[in-house]
C-alpha cells in the first residue's frame, strides 16, 4: 500500500487518483492495478478508500449498465480505430472515455475475452494474431473463427481447408478434433449452430 501511496503522490492524482491514469503512469516499481485484485482481491475502488483517497470519478461508471456484447463491440471498434491489439497497447492507445478499459472488461468477463476481443479486432483488419492460442476461445467462439475463414476464402472441402489455412486466422482440424472429441463431432457441433454443414461438398456424416 505504502508503495501505491506514493506512486499517486508522485503522479499528482491524489484528489481523484483514476485506475486508468494509475496505471498508464506508473513506474516498473509500483503494484499493477490487476495485481492488487489477483493477489490480495482488492479492487482499485478499495485499495483507494483502504489509502484514505476518494475518487470523485471512477472507471468504468459510464459503462455500466450496458450489455456485455455492446461493451464487446465497442472493445473491438476502438481497437480497430486505433491499431491497438495488445492489451498494453490498447490501455495506451484508447481513451477511457471512448471505449471500456481492459482493466474494466477483465472485471464484467474476464482476462481470456479481453484477448479474445483483440484478436477479433486483429482479424477484421486481415492482421494475423502471431499466435495460437485457441484456448482462449469457447467452442461457440471457435467456430466462429471457422466459419469467417471459410466465408472468406469460400472453402468448400476439408482439403481446400487444410490447403489454404492461414496460421492464426482459424483453428486447424486437428484442433478442432481434440477440443470437440473427434471430427465428426466438430461437424456436429458446427452444424447446430450454423444450421449448415461446415463444408458444402462433404458426405453428411455429422448428427443434428
Amino acid at each position: 500500500m505504502r508503495l501505491i501511496r506514493n506512486e499517486i503522490e508522485r503522479l499528482g492524482i491524489q484528489d481523484d487518483p483514476k485506475q486508468d491514469v494509475y496505471q498508464k503512469k506508473r513506474s516498473d516499481g509500483s503494484p499493477a492495478v490487476s495485481t492488487m485484485r489477483s493477489r490480495y482481491g482488492l479492487k482499485w475502488k478499495d485499495v483507494v478508500g483502504e489509502l484514505g483517497y476518494t475518487l470523485k470519478s471512477y472507471a468504468g461508471t459510464q459503462w455500466r449498465g450496458m450489455s456485455v456484447d455492446d461493451l464487446n463491440k465497442l472493445v473491438i471498434q476502438a481497437a480497430i480505430k486505433y491499431k491497438a491489439f495488445k492489451v498494453n497497447d490498447y490501455t495506451a492507445s484508447v481513451p477511457v472515455e471512448e471505449a471500456p478499459s481492459m482493466l474494466y472488461m477483465s472485471e464484467v468477463s474476464s482476462k481470456s475475452q479481453c484477448l479474445w476481443l483483440l484478436d477479433e479486432a486483429m482479424r477484421a483488419c486481415n492482421v494475423v494474431p502471431n499466435h495460437r492460442n485457441w484456448k482462449i476461445y469457447n467452442d461457440t467462439q471457435l467456430l466462429g473463427a471457422t466459419r469467417r475463414f471459410i466465408k472468406s476464402k469460400a472453402i468448400t472441402t476439408n482439403q481446400e481447408y487444410k490447403n489454404r489455412l492461414i496460421s492464426g486466422m482459424a483453428p486447424t482440424l486437428p484442433y478442432l478434433s481434440v477440443r470437440f472429441g473427434n471430427l465428426p463431432a466438430a461437424y456436429s457441433a458446427y452444424y447446430r449452430e450454423f444450421g449448415e454443414p461446415m463444408f458444402l461438398h462433404r458426405k453428411r456424416t455429422f448428427q443434428k
